[in-house]
Parts: structure tokens; C-alpha cells; sequence
């Protein structure tokens, strides 16, 4: 080869790295003849380089491969463009393989061609598969006589995103195809183990209500129950078992074809071909029999689709915990509950919280923190009635709504009911645990004529919150003999704390463990309080968004954060560092002045900063807060949310927040086994769709370390690789460690 296609670099090292190529590769002159082949190349096509070199590649075509194809890319070559397709190509023995075909001309610095540099990969069981499935629909559409109505079905399929509308799409394709003269979809319900009703056509209404609520067991029905091992279609007549007649009756017919729809040996559902006139047939046609099979064969994708949006809209509206409803699917039913509710009934709101919860965490780590969250789930879900809706909406804070009461006494009565339960210790993981509630709520008669659902739906939401809170604060201030504190005077000191020097700022590392390296610090506030010492960001943070004292906080804890990225800077370091905010805040404005002063003021880029915001807060003014981080993203400051996985937040919404990072909840981090890491790594594949990068929190042991790795994610935070520390011993410990990389160790 010659030297002035490396770019300077020995032919002998450029071949080296075409050999370690897992791809076969050719590399010819501007002539077209071989000059170079690697070893990947003679293991695909049999042939030596001797055999090779000096030939022009059109020694691996025959008599097969396909002229308009070698024609486009000999016009392409011609010319000096690149060229990528699939040929069949024969190797050395005479044998065929279909090989994609990557070739890109290579030019000096004037421009001219000189080489053409070629990627040759053997595709040929893929594209025997596709023409495989290509000939196999070709094949069916053609054995069918209705073929437009199937399109036109498998159109109208592809569009139905739920079981209702695929039951009317399909229940009337039947009707069609099978010129019956009613037709229906049966779904089959894995949970209940029953056959239902999903959507008919030409029923009259007074059989409508009565198909809606049919419902078939497998013990009821001998053909049912075949039909859950045999897909094979069924004429059923009065004759066909005792159960049939029943099931005539209540379709009005004389007969039907049962057609069911299987997926990999389990029943998904039954097509239902009713005739309600004239002498039943004696069987089923051939060409009847092939119409519904192949109706039966576009039913299975819809009815997998169909499945699959059902699992995905039961997850997004699930909390990822405890299985209850989150955050954003609890509002949507208070919603819809205030609408439909009739004249006179009310609809309360219960908040419910987790009496100090933070010290199981502590105490008993965060695996015994988690099931307590869930036994207390399924208490709160076991106490309600069968109407009410149970939910979490983040951390240790559940929401109930209590639909058609007469007057709060039946509200007070569920309240009661709910701590009656957990008068008793939950065990969990071996332990025991008393736990308490505090539950405040809020009648819709409080809220008065609010016309917007969603906004009647929040402010009853707000009501509830804030009497939770009374009843907390309550039950604070008759602990104050047993912490010392009290509660009032925290919320009266920490006015002016910021100002009064008495926050403290500390910082923790952030790593990249694939290249192992310190690549940001988090900044992570405490405040010494003169009396009561220091105190952990759980106790004063919930009040100082309340008290309108949260802005200064953030400003205080800014205003370290770029000091220490200006000194990390100066030491050579990665100077990138990380504030958790508030969406909470008094004035956004001042924030965003406050932060173009402080990173201004150093001479840094915005792009050091990253702000995150704890997922469960996103739906706090959701409109000003996306605006707000808008401008801040427009400056070039990276948006992460904090806690993720913990709140309600859907895929469209982190879509409409400028988000460019997200953190993975340490529960999840803490979580053991297959599920743990299934999380994980869904998180890592869901951040990477969305060109977002992902941090993992509270990684502790080398364990986690290991779950974290088999999942994909690089980058991870927590007391394995350094507790917060102060700014002065952060800076010493970058400078401490060797070269610019600033490469990190295990924390001991």
C-alpha cells in the first residue's frame, strides 16, 4: 500500500489495524484493483491475498448476482463516490453469501482519488430471513381472495392502541370477511382465566349490555378449553355441547365459527363469526376457514401491540415501589372523579406520611426502608374501601382518594381505619417496626366551584398536603421534650441562616468508573445549627421551601459550588460541579441572576454547572418551571433530575424539560438481584434513547459497584468512592491524586 494513504502512518501498522477488523476489508487502488486484504476477508471468502491482490473485485461475482446492482456501483465508482448495498457474491469453493457492501473512496489533499477503502460484511441469513417473511406474506396474500378488506384491517389494527378499539376494528373485519350477520372479539384475561367480550358488531342494543358482561371459563366450556391448547377453528351449534345452547341464546344465533388466536401456545383471544338467521351450516368452508385464519394471523400483532401498550401505560402509571398508582395517574383519577361525581356526593383527599421515616433508612438501611414502604402500601390499600384509589407520590408519602361520601365523618372513618392497622409492628426483613402516619385531608366542599378538573384536582391535592402537615407539626411539637427540638423556632432560625455563616457546603465525587476519573462534585448543604448542631438537609429543607427561605439556601450553596469549580480549575481538575435546587423557589429570577454572577464572576462557562431537581417536584408549576430551565439550558447549564425512578414523570414530560442527565434513585442502587439490575439497566437503555447522560447514587459496596457495570452505567456516586467533605479537603484530595486525569480510588 502506499504510504500516502495512511496519512503518514507505516503500511504495516495501517494493515495490523485492518487484520483486528471483525469485518472482512479490501482496500484498492483508483483502478480498482485489490491492493490489500485482511484476514477477516480470506476467512469469508476462502480466497488468499496472493490469490487477491492485483485483481479487480469482480472476481467474487456469478452467474447470480444481480446486474442492476453491479451496475450502480460501478457508475458510482466511476465517478468517485462511495457505495453501499447488498450483492451476492461467490466465494473460492462456489458457494453463495449475500454480502453488504460498504465502499468509500479515499482522496489526497487536492482531492484526488487514489484508493477505495471497502467494509464487506456477510449478511446472508438475514436476508434469507427477510425473503423468508417476504414469502411467506407474499404467499398469504395471495391464498386470500378478500386481500384489500386485509389491508384495509391491518391499517385500521395498526392504529388501535387499546382493547376497546381494537375489539370494534376487528369484531367488524369479521363481520366482513365471513358475511356473518353479527360478529365479535373475545380477549382472553391470563389474570382471571377467563374469556371476555372486547367489541362487537351488528348486535342490536338489547343484546349489547349482555355480551358486554358475558364472560367464559375454561370448566364452563369443554371447546373453550381446547381451544387453549388446539388453535384450530370451530363450527359451534346447539349440538356442539351443553353449554353451547346458553351461549347461542344469549347471541340470538344458531350458530357460530370459533377461530382462536394463539402466541407461542398460549390463547390471546377468539374470533367470533355469528349467524343469528336461517338453517346453521353443516361446516366450515375451506375459503371461510382461510379468511378468519388469516384474519387470526393480523389479530395476533394487534392483539401483542395492544398488550404491550397496555403493560407500558400500567407501568407509567404505576409506582416502580410499592405497585401503586404514582403521582400523575392519581391526579388524572381525582380529575375524573370531581367531573363525574353527581350532585351531593363529595370526594375527599387523604395525605399520608411516614412518621420519621428517615430513621428506619438509618437505622436499618434502606432494603428494611423499602419494605416497610411496601407493607405499608398494602395496609393503607387493605383499610380503604373497594372504591377508593390508593397511591404513592413519592418517598414515604401516600395519597387516597375517597370518592361519593355524604360528610367528613366517613372520610374520619377511613383515617381511623387506616391507623388502626398499623397500631402493630410491620415486620420487615426480619425486623420489627413501629410506624405511625400522619394523615390530613380535605373535602371537596373546601375547594369551592373550581370549574378546570385539574385544577380542582391540585388544589384539593394542596389542602390535604398542608393538613397532613398541621397534624405533623402537631404531633413535632408534642415530641419537642423527647428531640429538643422544636419545630417553630428551626422555622424562625433558619431565616438569615445563609447570611449568618451558619451553612455548610460539602462535596462529594462523582466518577467515571470506565475511565476512572473524577469528573464532577456534587455540592451538598448541612446546617450548623447553633443549638442543635448539625443538622442533615431532610430536617430544614421541607421548611425552607415553605417559608420562602429556599431561594437563599440555593444562592448560598451556588455561590461554594462555583468558588470550588474556579479552584478545582486552577488545580487542572475537571471543574464541573453539581447543586441539587428547588423548583420551589421564591423568585426564579433572582436564582438566574444569582448564578450568572457567581460563574460570571470566577470566569467560568456555564457548561460547569449542572443544576438537578428531584423528579417528584417537576409537577410544581410545571409550565414556569420548564420556561425557567429553558433560559437556564439556553446558557449552556446542564438540567439532571434527582431521585429518578421514584416519581410519576412519563416519557413526554421528560421530553418537554431541557433535561440532559438523570440519576438513578440509590433504591434502586440498593436493590438486590435480577430485578435490581433489570431496573438499572432499562434506566441505562432509556437514558442512552434519549441522549441523556446517567448517574447512579449511593453506590456502597463493590457489589452494587459490580450490578451497576452489567447494566451499563459509567458514571456513579457514593460513599465507595468518597463521603462529602468540606472545599478545602475536596481541593487537597484532587490535588493529592496523580496526572490531569485526576484518577480516583476506592474510599476506605
Amino acid at each position: 500500500m502506499k504510504k500516502e494513504m495512511t496519512g503518514g502512518a507505516p503500511p504495516e501498522v495501517l494493515a495490523e489495524a485492518l487484520n483486528k477488523l471483525s469485518d472482512a476489508s479490501l482496500v484498492a487502488d483508483a483502478d480498482q484493483r485489490v491492493v490489500f486484504a485482511n484476514e477477516a476477508f480470506e476467512r469469508v471468502t476462502g480466497y488468499q491475498q496472493d490469490e487477491t491482490l492485483g485483481r479487480n473485485c469482480r472476481f467474487l461475482q456469478g452467474p447470480a448476482t444481480d446486474h442492476a446492482t453491479v451496475e450502480a456501483m460501478h457508475a458510482a465508482l466511476t465517478t468517485g463516490e462511495g457505495f453501499r448495498g447488498e450483492v451476492l457474491n461467490y466465494r473460492k469453493d462456489g458457494s453463495s453469501f449475500w454480502n453488504l457492501l460498504t465502499i468509500t473512496p479515499i482522496r489526497d489533499d487536492q482531492g484526488r482519488l487514489h484508493h477505495f477503502a471497502s467494509v464487506q460484511q456477510d449478511v446472508t441469513d438475514e436476508v434469507r430471513r427477510r425473503r423468508e417473511l417476504e414469502e411467506a406474506l407474499a404467499e398469504a396474500i395471495r391464498q386470500r381472495r378478500s386481500r384489500d378488506l386485509l389491508l384495509d384491517v391491518a391499517r385500521r389494527l395498526g392504529e388501535a392502541t387499546s382493547s376497546g378499539a381494537l375489539g370494534a376494528s376487528m369484531s367488524e373485519a369479521i363481520r366482513q370477511l365471513a358475511g356473518s350477520d353479527r360478529a365479535a372479539l373475545g380477549v382472553w384475561d391470563d389474570d382471571a382465566s377467563r374469556l371476555r367480550i372486547a367489541g362487537t358488531s351488528g348486535f342490536p342494543p338489547h343484546l349489547t349490555e349482555g355480551t358486554a358482561r358475558f364472560q367464559l371459563s375454561p370448566t364452563k366450556s369443554s371447546a373453550l378449553a381446547e381451544f387453549l391448547v388446539d388453535p384450530t377453528p370451530r363450527l359451534i351449534t346447539a349440538l356442539s355441547s351443553p353449554f353451547s345452547r346458553p351461549v347461542l341464546q344469549l347471541f340470538e344465533s344458531d350458530a357460530f365459527v370459533a377461530v382462536p388466536v394463539h402466541a407461542d401456545g398460549h390463547l390471546r383471544g377468539v374470533l367470533l363469526a355469528i349467524w343469528s338467521a336461517g338453517a346453521p351450516m353443516a361446516t366450515i368452508s375451506t375459503d371461510l376457514a382461510d379468511r378468519l385464519t388469516g384474519l387470526a394471523g393480523l389479530a395476533l400483532v394487534a392483539f401483542e401491540t395492544v398488550r404491550l401498550l397496555d403493560r407500558v401505560r400500567q407501568a407509567a402509571d404505576r409506582d416502580a415501589l410499592t405497585g401503586l398508582l404514582n403521582r400523575s395517574a392519581l391526579e388524572r383519577a381525582l380529575a375524573d372523579t370531581l367531573t363525574r361525581r353527581e350532585e351531593g356526593e363529595l370526594v375527599a383527599v387523604l395525605f399520608a406520611d411516614v412518621d420519621r421515616f428517615k430513621r428506619v433508612n438509618d437505622a436499618l438501611g434502606h432494603g428494611v426502608g423499602d419494605e416497610v414502604l411496601r407493607t405499608v402500601a398494602r395496609i393503607v390499600d387493605s383499610a380503604v374501601r373497594d372504591r377508593d384509589v390508593v397511591g404513592r407520590i413519592g418517598g414515604d408519602e401516600l395519597i387516597v382518594i375517597l370518592p361519593r361520601l355524604r360528610n367528613r365523618a366517613e372520610a374520619q372513618e377511613v383515617v381511623d381505619r387506616i391507623s388502626a392497622r398499623l397500631d402493630h409492628p410491620i415486620h420487615a426483613a426480619g425486623q420489627r417496626v413501629y410506624i405511625r402516619l400522619s394523615i390530613g385531608f380535605a373535602m371537596s366542599s373546601e375547594i369551592g366551584a373550581v370549574e378546570d378538573p385539574d385544577e380542582a384536582a391540585a388544589a384539593l391535592i394542596r389542602r390535604a398536603d398542608a393538613a397532613m402537615y398541621r397534624v405533623k407539626a402537631d404531633r413535632s411539637a408534642n415530641r419537642a421534650a423527647e428531640t429538643d427540638m422544636d419545630l417553630l423556632a428551626l422555622d424562625a432560625d433558619l431565616h438569615g441562616a445563609a447570611g449568618r455563616g451558619e451553612l455548610r457546603v460539602l462535596f462529594q465525587p462523582l466518577v467515571d468508573v470506565s475511565a476512572g476519573r473524577v469528573v464532577c462534585h456534587e455540592a451538598l448543604v448541612r446546617w450548623m445549627h447553633p443549638r442543635f448542631g448539625l443538622l442533615p438537609p431532610s430536617t430544614f429543607l421541607p421548611l425552607a421551601e415553605d417559608n420562602g427561605t429556599m431561594t437563599e439556601i440555593d444562592e448560598a450553596v451556588l455561590a461554594e459550588a462555583a468558588r470550588f469549580a474556579a479552584e478545582a480549575e486552577r488545580l487542572g481538575a475537571d471543574p464541573s460541579v453539581s447543586v441539587n435546587v428547588s423548583t420551589r423557589q421564591s423568585s426564579w429570577e433572582d436564582l438566574i441572576a444569582h448564578i450568572t454572577e457567581s460563574f460570571s464572576r470566577d470566569g467560568g462557562s456555564f457548561e460547569r454547572l449542572t443544576l438537578e431537581l428531584i423528579e417528584t417536584h417537576l409537577a410544581t408549576d410545571m409550565h414556569n418551571v420548564q420556561r425557567q430551565l429553558t433560559r437556564l439550558r439556553d446558557l449552556g447549564v446542564r438540567i439532571a433530575i434527582d431521585d429518578f425512578g421514584t416519581g410519576y414523570s412519563s416519557l413526554s414530560q421528560l421530553q418537554d424539560f431541557p433535561v440532559t442527565e438523570l440519576k438513578i434513585d440509590k433504591s434502586f442502587v440498593h436493590r438486590a438481584g435480577a430485578l435490581g439490575l433489570g431496573l438499572i439497566r432499562a434506566m441505562v437503555h432509556l437514558a442512552r434513547d434519549l441522549d441523556l447522560r446517567i448517574v447512579a447514587e449511593g453506590v456502597e459496596t463493590e457489589e452494587q459497584l459490580a450490578m451497576l457495570t452489567a447494566a451499563g452505567c459509567d458514571r456513579m456516586q457514593g460513599y465507595l468512592f468518597g463521603r462529602p467533605v468540606p472545599l478545602d479537603e475536596a481541593l487537597s484530595n484532587l490535588a493529592a491524586r496523580e496526572g490531569p486525569e485526576r484518577r480516583f480510588s476506592r474510599a476506605t
